[in-house]
């Protein structure tokens, strides 16, 4: 079964929706992409996934990421951002899952 990260190298997105959410985080040098999908989200931001290879990663030994940690890359601040926003209020808003997103058929 594919996976479906979120990447902004391989996406599309209408200005609107950077004057809705933000910018990227320059606050954070790893996983801003998570972030800004995260904020997405939780906004319940329409995201429409085709079924096509948009983006070709290539890894190598001067990659920015290459023998990085999972606790080296924001992840978890972001996450903890994430948390904090939801419990605005004292509740929760849960997530949907990425693979709930419009898919093109």
């Amino acid at each position: 079964k594919p996976r479906i990260l979120p990447v902004f190298g391989c996406g599309l997105f209408k200005r609107q929706i950077f004057d809705s959410l933000g910018l990227i985080d320059p606050s954070l040098r790893y996983s801003e992409d998570h972030d800004w999908f995260l904020r997405a989200k939780e906004r319940k931001t329409l995201i429409k996934i085709i079924a096509a290879i948009t983006l070709t990663k290539r890894i190598h030994a001067d990659s920015m990421t290459d023998g990085t940690q999972w606790k080296d890359v924001d992840i978890l601040k972001v996450l903890k951002k994430s948390l904090d926003r939801r419990r605005v209020n004292g509740a929760i808003v849960e997530l949907q899952q990425l693979s709930d997103y419009a898919k093109e058929d």
